[in-house]
């Protein structure tokens, strides 16, 4: 599916979230279930602006997920990409909010993770932004 998504083929990515999705409920294998969904929010969001809200909604589940799992690696996930949907709009609070809730929980990792790295500059650039932008 997030193969389908960066070549442009989100419909058929959508497809395949949805048979995933039927396969968790149907095995209660709950593993990849927040990664589904946020690939499913992102594969809406690429659709069209009018799936915003359908997208949102499914990286928001994403995040409760991650939470109830404490998985902070799925929370990080689905931060950068409620980010990347805020890049978007008006509204960047949520990203950084859950962005700073989740960094912390990286705080001694050394490693170069692509997820750590991306999640870092957004909030940084969101801080930045949110500065900038006071009276």
């Amino acid at each position: 599916a997030e193969t389908l998504l960066h070549s442009g083929q989100s419909e058929t990515g959508l497809r395949l979230i949805d048979e995933a999705l039927i396969c968790v409920e149907d095995t209660g294998e709950r593993y990849w279930e927040g990664e589904l969904h946020r690939l499913r929010g992102l594969l809406f969001f690429s659709i069209s602006p009018s799936q915003r809200e359908a997208a949102q909604k499914s990286v928001r589940k994403a995040v409760e997920i991650a939470r109830q799992q404490k998985a902070p690696m799925g929370m990080l996930r689905a931060a950068v990409s409620i980010a990347k949907m805020a890049a978007q709009s008006d509204d960047r609070n949520e990203a950084r909010a859950l962005l700073t809730e989740v960094l912390p929980n990286f705080s001694n990792t050394k490693e170069s993770l692509p997820d750590l790295y991306e999640a870092r500059a957004f909030l940084m650039d969101l801080t930045a932004e949110s500065s900038y932008n006071r009276p």
